[in-house]
């Protein structure tokens, strides 16, 4: 019984006193069981004795040490709200960030779910946008950097809903920076292109395009901000501005339907390239109708 009672204490040592997990017994003491340990600890509560309060260590997915920035849909904040709800994240300790919001399930389920299909919508306009500025008379090649951008900003909303922050944090920036920098140069592109070339049609009230202008501007001011901010360890402002680039992006996206207001419809045509060659003409002999034979 003594040396049970050594070996417990020994225990105790070890695991509340700060030694190493790999610190043997000394000779002669024996390692108690989880069966004895249990007993031990059901006798001392049928004795009235208490067990000693351990503090436990903060729950880590309520810290904000592995953060950064990510997102652009409204799956963003269905995201925020399930974090919230199960406090996932602590708004105590400040504004999370986007990609803290959407890092642990059950929302990061859903996070990923709702940036992917935002991001196959983004693609879709961003198609429809290219093929509407061809027909007004925009360049080849100002008209496919255009394209190219807003697809990479479509492909880098998916990776940051597919790569949460904790399981490939670097795939997740790259498709944070695709997602927020490229996505925001794509509606710069596009407005000084209107600015250079006047004869391009405006639809909408004239109000639209200086809207586009305040929002374009905005963006960056608040990334250059967001940057700023995260590193000073400013974490929560950091964070808001993150919040706030999203969502204008957002509005950014919803404008275009008003260059989509003129459309009337969309048709999809196939064209065989050059390479392939026409179908040979059909015989003029296979096309004559035989006569029946008559017995």
């Amino acid at each position: 019984m003594v040396l049970v009672e050594e070996a417990f204490a020994f225990w105790w040592r070890c695991h509340h006193q700060g030694l190493p997990p790999t610190h043997t017994l000394p000779a002669g003491e024996l390692q108690p069981s989880r069966g004895r340990e249990r007993g031990r600890q059901v006798g001392g509560r049928r004795q009235g004795h208490r067990r000693p309060y351990i503090q436990q260590p903060k729950d880590r997915k309520c810290t904000q040490k592995r953060d950064g920035p990510a997102g652009l849909d409204s799956g963003s904040l269905k995201s925020f709200a399930i974090a919230v709800s199960n406090r996932t994240v602590n708004l105590t300790e400040g504004i999370p960030y986007i990609s803290l919001c959407g890092s642990y399930p059950p929302q990061s389920c859903i996070f990923s779910q709702l940036l992917n299909m935002g991001a196959a919508m983004a693609a879709w306009i961003c198609i429809l946008r290219y093929h509407q500025l061809r027909d007004w008379g925009v360049g080849k090649w100002p008209n496919q950097m255009i394209l190219w951008s807003g697809l990479l900003c479509a492909l880098g909303t998916s990776v940051v809903g597919n790569f949460q922050q904790k399981n490939q944090q670097t795939t997740h920036l790259t498709g944070a920076f695709f997602a927020l920098f490229v996505g925001h140069l794509y509606f710069w592109l596009q407005l000084l292109l209107s600015w250079r070339m006047k004869s391009l049609p405006q639809p909408g009230a004239p109000w639209i395009r200086p809207l586009r202008l305040v929002l374009c501007s905005l963006c960056t001011i608040l990334m250059v901000a967001m940057v700023i901010l995260h590193t000073w360890m400013l974490r929560s402002a950091s964070a808001a501005c993150e919040w706030a680039i999203a969502m204008l992006l957002f509005t950014l996206f919803g404008l275009l339907a008003v260059d989509f207001s003129g459309l009337d419809s969309c048709t999809l045509c196939l064209q065989p390239g050059s390479s392939l060659s026409p179908p040979p003409p059909a015989s003029p002999i296979s096309l004559q109708a035989q006569p029946a034979l008559v017995l």
